[in-house]
């Protein structure tokens, strides 16, 4: 595996067709499903291995395969089960939204709203946006520099308890940009600047 991101998300957009008939488009993402996953063009022939797909919003997860057309066996571009009304209708998804499926395990997918027209025009964030926690994850910054990597955690809403640089003069421009009674680069020996 790349670890790009290829190999763990996709993103999907929906179109009118997916909400009249209540399946989602997989045409160009078959690399991201493992070939077991194909099964034949109707269920009476067999099953592929059933993917579980851990939907957001839906108390169970969607278990489902991918048929192959009867004709040459090439894989058809939605999910067998077409179960995603509920979903559509609990995001209130519209034409052109745009859903993430994100790998899990070999056989896992979780499925979720990724990017929605109601966002887009003002909405409060959606419910499938997890909570922001009020208690901080802790960093330290090892090689910090002049502190560009402690300055985006801290943004992001990180606390870092520590920073080590080499440097004097990245010691004392740490200080400038970081500190305000937060951090404070350490260079080896635990001389502290500033």
């Amino acid at each position: 595996m790349s670890g790009d991101v290829s190999d763990r998300k996709r993103l999907i957009s929906i179109k009118r067709g997916n909400l009249r008939n209540n399946h989602i488009y997989v045409s160009g993402h078959h690399d991201f499903f493992p070939k077991e996953c194909y099964g034949p063009s109707s269920k009476k022939k067999g099953l592929g291995r059933l993917l579980t797909l851990h939907v957001e919003g839906l108390p169970d997860p969607i278990e489902t395969d991918i048929a192959t057309e009867g004709s040459n066996g090439t894989p058809r571009n939605f999910f067998r089960n077409r179960s995603w009304g509920r979903f559509f209708e609990k995001h209130e998804m519209r034409e052109g939204d745009v859903i993430a499926i994100e790998r899990t395990g070999e056989f896992a997918y979780r499925v979720y709203p990724f990017e929605s027209k109601n966002v887009r025009e003002g909405a409060s964030i959606p419910d499938h946006w997890p909570a922001v926690k009020k208690r901080k994850l802790t960093t330290i910054d090892l090689f910090a520099g002049c502190g560009g990597f402690s300055v985006g955690l801290h943004r992001a809403g990180f606390r870092t308890l520590l920073a080590v640089e080499r440097d004097s003069s990245c010691c004392a421009t740490f200080t400038k940009n970081c500190t305000a009674g937060r951090v404070e680069a350490v260079p080896p020996g635990g001389r502290r600047h500033g």
